[in-house]
């Protein structure tokens, strides 16, 4: 079940076998001890499953908006800590040091959502989410630097590409992913309004950079990620998400044609997922029908945006048909995209292959 959940498939699935495994966890930790006087579960046991699946639980809760089934503020096991000196000289062999890296991972997609996906977010002013997404940000720098060197990510994921498949290099490569979905998740806030009040465009531009930092990295990394029947969720649509984040900022003209590279890869990089039936095939045509759009000739076709799609782009540009998180909160299923009939007609108005060239 934890394999199968962890590769988060049917959002709506692997919801439900999580909740009812940190039921059944609840449920051994109030069993009484037995006739001999000895209980039926040792304890720590208990407590170290609990904590497995608070590792899983929290970020897909982040990844899919829901309500998680765990109260931070009612926890009444301990957190894993470090219980001696040197706990990383080995590697991956002391699992027990991964365990407090997962937590502080966990922990701190719950800290986002309560704060920046909640509702009480709603409630906060622009000062306020500013000052979040800063503490946020100095959150996730510092459970950057609790990662072993060896499989530490740089700030800005620009390290050496794994093409192997041995052990070490899927790591560094699933640790990389994580940053990169926890980055994109504090920073892209900024990308869900319009207006800025004057003393904190600054802030607003660095956290803009952030999410095109993250997501060129994410996609230009993408070819080397290892992909193979049952991919894992972060490999199939933190790139999605990547491309959706690069198509907004053009669109509003944060960035400019550097991008259209990038978004290329992505449609290539969902090109061989599909013909590998690794994923669903409109996923494929839905991320090449952003590079098309992101196009500059389509791109200049409108002064501003399409009045069909201009709620998505100056309200909130996660809340597409799309779960904001990449996966389709009804079905479960990957890949959503829903462009409007303007745009779709516009996208495929090309009469030549000179028309596709991109300007140089």
């Amino acid at each position: 079940m934890i394999l199968f959940v962890h590769r988060g498939h049917d959002s709506a699935l692997t919801r439900s076998l999580l909740s009812q495994a940190i039921s059944m966890i609840s449920d051994l930790s109030l069993t009484t001890p037995t006739a001999s006087g000895t209980a039926t579960t040792n304890p720590e046991e208990i407590e170290r499953m609990f904590w497995l699946l608070y590792s899983i639980e929290k970020p897909h809760a982040l990844r899919f908006g829901s309500h998680s089934v765990v109260d931070d503020d009612l926890l009444v096991y301990h957190a894993p800590s470090k219980k001696r000196s040197g706990l990383f000289t080995q590697g991956v062999t002391d699992y027990s040091g991964w365990e407090i890296v997962n937590y502080r991972y966990a922990r701190l997609c719950s800290v986002i959502v309560k704060t920046l996906y909640s509702h009480l977010s709603l409630r906060m002013t622009a000062i306020e989410v500013s000052a979040a997404i800063e503490r946020l940000s100095g959150m996730l720098e510092s459970w950057r630097l609790s990662i072993p060197a060896a499989y530490r990510p740089d700030r800005d994921l620009d390290g050496p590409e794994c093409h192997e498949h041995a052990g070490d290099a899927i790591i560094r490569s699933e640790i990389s992913l994580r940053y990169a979905e926890v980055s994109l998740a504090i920073h892209r806030w900024v990308l869900a309004t319009s207006d800025c009040p004057p003393e904190l465009v600054k802030a607003h531009v660095s956290s803009k950079s952030q999410c095109a930092m993250i997501a060129k990295r994410v996609l230009g990394a993408a070819h080397s990620c290892r992909t193979d029947s049952g991919t894992d969720w972060p490999v199939v649509m933190l790139p999605a998400l990547s491309a959706m984040v690069l198509y907004i900022l053009m669109r509003r003209g944060d960035e400019g044609g550097d991008c259209l590279p990038y978004l290329g890869i992505a449609s290539g990089f969902f090109g061989k997922l599909c013909v590998k039936a690794e994923t669903n095939a409109d996923l494929f045509a839905e991320v090449s029908e952003l590079f098309l759009a992101a196009h500059p000739k389509t791109l200049g076709q409108y002064q501003t945006p399409p009045e069909s799609m201009r709620g998505s782009i100056e309200g909130d540009p996660l809340r597409l048909q799309m779960d904001h998180r990449g996966i389709c909160e009804t079905t479960g299923d990957f890949g959503c995209f829903d462009f409007p009939q303007d745009i779709a007609e516009s996208i495929f108005d090309i009469t030549s292959l000179d028309d596709m060239m991109i300007p140089t």
